[in-house]
């Protein structure tokens, strides 16, 4: 693989201006153009996705240019050249959508954000914040499933809401089993969870379509 990456490299450096997806499409079928590139931890391998990425940008290759850009974040971060807070940049941003690849991925994250944070409101409603039997939330089921999805939702399209109702509003909720603090603290994690995850969102449409 180090030498087809190497040839591939030669050709686009010769002025040759093939394109990236006539390499992609001589390894095995049903394989995603970027799995035909698995090296991402040769000495070289940095440098020779940067210089595919350009070529690719010169030919308003988008797709290829976001492809072999991802090969490149990766093979530095493998390879030891990103470190420290870029390295953890780097592995939030292949999770969040695969450097932009994946418009999909960022949309989970978004949904996942409110599912996962319905869920656990739910339950604190039956175990409170300190291992103490809630004395505040409703004995309602349904009440407390609604309630504890409506706040979740509200943190996604209303950025730092918890921050911002009346305390009397949070204490309202049914699955609260008391105190607001928390509350005002878990909805602004969420906040800030759904807010990156939408900007993830954007930016992997923009590269996508991207003219």
């Amino acid at each position: 693989m180090s030498q087809q990456l190497h040839q591939l490299k030669l050709r686009h450096a010769g002025g040759g201006a093939e394109r990236a997806d006539s390499v992609a499409g001589e390894c095995e079928a049903g394989r995603s153009r970027i799995d035909c590139f698995p090296d991402i931890i040769s000495d070289g391998a940095t440098a020779a996705y940067r210089t595919l990425r350009l070529a690719m940008q010169g030919h308003s290759a988008w797709a290829e240019e976001g492809m072999f850009y991802a090969l490149e974040r990766k093979a530095r971060r493998r390879t030891g050249q990103d470190t420290g807070v870029a390295a953890l940049i780097s592995v939030g941003y292949e999770l969040g959508s695969d450097y932009g690849l994946s418009v999909v991925r960022p949309l989970l994250w978004l949904l996942g954000g409110i599912i996962v944070s319905t869920i656990l409101l739910y339950f604190i409603s039956f175990y409170g914040v300190d291992s103490v039997a809630p004395a505040g939330a409703s004995p309602d089921l349904v009440l407390k499933a609604v309630d504890a999805l409506e706040f979740s939702f509200r943190q996604a399209v209303l950025p730092f809401d918890a921050l911002r109702v009346k305390s009397d509003v949070l204490n309202g909720y049914a699955f609260n089993p008391g105190g607001t603090g928390w509350l005002k603290v878990w909805g602004s994690v969420l906040t800030v969870f759904e807010v990156l995850s939408l900007l993830l969102l954007i930016l992997a449409v923009r590269w996508r379509y991207r003219r």
